[in-house]
């Protein structure tokens, strides 16, 4: 059973996943997000950065049309979603192997520097893929930067997404992943 936080995180999260905004998430969604990512850093889709992201998107796409899409029509709405999110990641104990992965990859492309972290330009267009302003990831970014070291590791990012998918605490840190909760 989710909070009705919990049920607003969700829903946001739809939005950001819905890339077209026709009102269901797809396969070519998540393909888009990915390749909105990789052109905000150049990357080739052809590349292993590209492929990286690819795959990850798409084994995301898989486990979430096999717990999500129960009509099979390859179509995700956002009752289906929420549903899904809720029985995955807040009653059970999906989000690492579903996440981890799809973190992995986005800071592989956002890691232009290689030093296996993510600057605050680097969030940025990753907040940019996701159709987030600049001032809700320079507020997100200083909230997630838990130990105050300028840069976002994977384990932040991880621990973030962790509390923006299945937190209840108002006032857990991940829920400013994508921006302050009250800007849409």
């Amino acid at each position: 059973m989710a909070t009705d936080l919990q049920a607003l995180k969700i829903d946001r999260s739809f939005s950001y996943i819905d890339v077209d905004g026709n009102g269901v998430i797809t396969r070519d969604d998540l393909q888009g997000l990915g390749a909105r990512l990789l052109a905000g850093f150049g990357a080739s889709p052809a590349g292993p950065k590209g492929r990286q992201v690819a795959d990850s998107f798409d084994s995301l796409w898989d486990t979430l049309a096999v717990a999500a899409d129960l009509d099979r029509d390859s179509r995700i709405t956002p009752d289906e979603y929420r549903a899904s999110v809720i029985a995955s990641f807040i009653d059970g104990d999906r989000f690492e192997p579903v996440f981890r992965p799809a973190i992995e990859a986005v800071l592989t492309v956002a890691d232009t520097d290689g030093d296996g972290h993510i600057q605050p330009h680097e969030f940025q267009l990753v907040h940019e893929a996701f159709g987030r302003s600049e001032e809700d990831s320079k507020h997100a970014f200083a909230a997630l930067d838990l130990d105050g070291d300028g840069v976002l590791s994977c384990d932040e990012l991880l621990h973030a997404a962790r509390d923006y998918y299945t937190s209840a605490d108002p006032s857990a840190i991940g829920n400013l992943l994508f921006g302050r909760l009250s800007a849409a």
